[in-house]
C-alpha cells in the first residue's frame, strides 16, 4: 500500500509539472506571459519571435503577435554561436526570426536600458528554425 501511495505521488508530481509548461503555440499565451513575466520566473518557455538589437546595449526578443518583448539575458554557447552567425552589426535592416527556448530570470532593473524595466530577462538555451532577412532601408 505504501509503495502505491508513493507511485501515485510521483505520478501526480509529474503530471503537475507538465501542466505548468506553457503551450506557446498560441501567441496570446506567450503575450500573457510577457505581460505578467514576474509571475513566471524560473519557467522555461519556447516561442517563435524576432531578435531586435541596437548593437550597443539593448537586445530583446519580441514574440510573434505580441506587443511586448523581453530583454536578452545570458546565451548558452550554442545559442550564442547561432545568433552571432546571423547578426551583422553593419546591417541594421536585418530581420532575425527564430524559435527561442529560454528561462525567465530576474536581473537588476535598468530603466536606462529599457523603459519601465522590471529586470526580467530571457536566458536563452536554444535557438532553432532561424530565418534571416535583409530588409530594404526605409
Amino acid at each position: 500500500m505504501r509503495l502505491n501511495s508513493f507511485a501515485a505521488i510521483v505520478l501526480f508530481s509529474c503530471a503537475t509539472v507538465q501542466t505548468q509548461a506553457a503551450d506557446l503555440s498560441n501567441s496570446k499565451t506567450v503575450c500573457d506571459i510577457m505581460h505578467a513575466r514576474t509571475k513566471h520566473l524560473g519557467e522555461t518557455i519556447t516561442f517563435y519571435g524576432e531578435y531586435l538589437t541596437d548593437h550597443i546595449e539593448r537586445s530583446l526578443i519580441l514574440p510573434n503577435g505580441c506587443d511586448r518583448g523581453i530583454g536578452l539575458g545570458q546565451l548558452s554557447p550554442d545559442a550564442d554561436k547561432v545568433l552571432s552567425s546571423a547578426d551583422n552589426p553593419l546591417k541594421f535592416e536585418r530581420k532575425i526570426e527564430a524559435t527561442f527556448t529560454g528561462t525567465l530570470v530576474q536581473d537588476k532593473p535598468n530603466g536606462f536600458t529599457f523603459l519601465n524595466d522590471d529586470g526580467v530577462r530571457l536566458d536563452i538555451s536554444h535557438i532553432a528554425d532561424q530565418k534571416v532577412t535583409d530588409q530594404q532601408p526605409h
